[in-house]
């Protein structure tokens, strides 16, 4: 399996556990609340249903902790681990789906032009989500974010606040050792002393995550 099919693999995961937490509800007091008003028997615009639907999403949302950001022109979802971007066509078919289950009409909800408007509203609105903005260096592995600082290297659990878009494809072990790249430094530096000074300088230089 590739890294794309991890992603949209992710992506499918990630959104249909989202999903499990839209319920049907009133649409109709939905739109009240938000300060729509009309004669008895009237029923909001397509345009206040709208504003509803995505409101209401972002709520439950809220309410879920779930973690979804627009971020430079991209959504990106959290998938426990990192951040996974979502192509638009992702993004509509989440609302779409929202939509229906929040019990809108389905055949008003398959309506490409609904759908449309359905994403210009949340790229608009936005998911809130908060971020670290503490310049640092991280490496995100399978079994967490290995932060390296003056004082070494620290395994953290996963933080969505650190905004991480990437994984590499294996754990951190402390009782790991690389005996081919060791091998060779003591073949070119005998001296150990240099020897930790050049892997330790490496290391700093080579990752910058923040």
């Amino acid at each position: 399996m590739n890294m794309q099919q991890d992603e949209n693999n992710a992506i499918a995961h990630a959104t249909a556990s989202l999903l499990t937490n839209v319920e049907p509800i009133n649409l109709v007091q939905v739109c009240e609340s938000l300060g729509w008003e009309g004669a008895e028997g009237d029923y909001p615009k397509q345009k206040h249903i709208k504003v509803a639907i995505v409101h209401t999403l972002i709520e439950t949302a809220k309410k879920h902790n779930w973690h979804i950001i627009y971020d430079a022109g991209f959504f990106y979802i959290y998938n426990s681990a990192y951040w996974v971007a979502m192509e638009d066509a992702a993004v509509k078919r989440l609302l779409k789906d929202a939509a229906i289950k929040m019990s809108y009409t389905e055949i008003e909800c398959r309506d490409v032009s609904f759908v449309d408007k359905l994403f210009q509203q949340v790229v608009q609105d936005g998911f809130f989500v908060e971020r670290n903005f503490k310049k640092q260096s991280i490496i995100n592995l399978k079994n967490g974010s290995l932060v390296l600082d003056e004082n070494g290297a620290t395994l953290k659990a996963f933080d969505h606040r650190d905004f991480l878009t990437h994984q590499l494809n294996f754990a951190y072990d402390t009782q790991a050792i690389n005996s081919l790249f060791l091998s060779y430094l003591e073949r070119v530096l005998p001296n150990a002393d240099t020897r930790r000074t050049l892997q330790n300088g490496r290391c700093f230089n080579s990752v910058d995550v923040s």
